[in-house]
């Protein structure tokens, strides 16, 4: 009688753990299903507004230039203020910003270009050979330095969260951080550069 329940008994067992095999197969399928496949899907960017700030699924972004300062020509005494009025910006604003470094070649396009045109318009061999040492010394300028960039992103709720927030930003983090509005082709690189860091752009 005990084999035939612990046969009964297996029996059942073998039947629940291909129901709950069978669940768990189900359940897979499901969530593969609902995985986001593209990348379109995934990023929180929707469009550019108008006035040149981007539209997200949360609201609204704005990326400003930080204008760097010479912490090194500075006196302690300018110092203190910088750091006293970083201070008093980061205090009164209390929703979320990001600051964002970004190391960038250094680019001598312009010069090289003068350069060229230099030394397709002289006929002096020693004034030539200058000019050429100099080209290849800002190719290679290019190739090894770059320059480090900083950026304020604000995000906003809605528009009118946006103006009223705007004219705080203006007022205090202008003194805080000099910070420059920037266009809407910086803004796309500035996005593209975020999204695919092995860029060189």
């Amino acid at each position: 009688m005990s084999e035939k329940l612990s046969r009964k008994e297996l029996k059942i067992l073998k039947k629940e753990e291909k129901q709950q095999a069978k669940i768990e197969k189900k359940e897979l399928k499901e969530e593969h299903k609902k995985v986001k496949k593209v990348a379109s899907d995934l990023l929180p960017f929707l469009n550019i507004a108008d006035d040149g700030s981007i539209q997200t699924k949360y609201g609204y972004m704005e990326i400003y230039q930080i204008a760097t300062k010479d912490l090194n020509s500075l006196t302690s005494d300018e110092t203190n203020m910088h750091i006293s009025e970083l201070t008093t910006f980061l205090r009164g604003y209390s929703d979320d910003i990001k600051i964002i470094c970004m190391s960038y070649p250094v680019n001598t396009e312009v010069q090289q270009t003068h350069l060229s045109n230099k030394i397709q318009n002289t006929d002096n061999d020693i004034y030539i050979k200058f000019l050429n040492k100099k080209l290849e010394r800002l190719k290679l300028l290019e190739k090894l330095r770059t320059n480090k960039e900083f950026y304020l992103v604000l995000y906003f709720k809605n528009e009118r969260d946006k103006r009223e927030k705007e004219i705080y930003i203006q007022r205090k983090a202008n003194r805080a951080m000099g910070i420059e509005p920037i266009d809407i082709n910086k803004k796309k690189k500035k996005l593209y550069k975020l999204n695919n860091q092995n860029s060189k752009i």
